[in-house]
């Protein structure tokens, strides 16, 4: 009787009781791509002191995407900006892409670089020249405290 009395009470109630213990241990580690971006020039600013009617100035600098010890892991997009401190001043600003003994004329957009310039991964630099001069066609006069910087503003690339 007894027996019949444990088969039934196993047979109508359908659940059982357990107690599950989990436990796991992990060790991840994980990694960001290096981003170099290095301007190689004398300074930021182009010009500093007075520039004569008849004279051109020219600035060179490099832009490169490594650093003595470290280069970049990802590709890279630049823009070249030149902050002129006078809008209407009596100049004709010209950028140049240099490459050996060419120079090729970049299209400037309110003195930045039109399309931005890219880098691969692989180490990688290219030299600029900025040529500044008076335009005759321009009535305006050059002010006193009158300046131009470069700039560089990076733009990683996706994907």
């Amino acid at each position: 009787m007894v027996m019949l009395l444990i088969v039934i009470v196993t047979i109508t109630f359908k659940f059982t009781y357990s107690k599950f213990i989990q436990r796991q241990e992990t060790n991840s580690l994980s990694k960001v791509a290096k981003f170099v971006l290095e301007v190689n020039s004398e300074n930021d600013e182009i010009i500093k002191e007075e520039l004569g009617k008849e004279e051109e100035l020219e600035y060179n600098f490099r832009v490169q995407n490594f650093s003595d010890k470290i280069s970049s892991e990802v590709k890279s997009k630049y823009n070249i900006i030149l902050e002129v401190s006078q809008q209407d001043a009596p100049l004709k600003i010209e950028l140049y892409k240099v490459n050996n003994d060419n120079e090729e004329l970049l299209e400037l957009e309110n003195y930045s670089t039109k399309n931005p310039e890219i880098f691969d991964i692989s180490r990688e630099y290219q030299d600029y020249k900025v040529k500044v001069r008076f335009d005759e066609t321009r009535t305006s006069e050059l002010s006193q405290d009158f300046n131009i910087k470069m700039r560089v503003k990076d733009i990683q690339e996706e994907g």
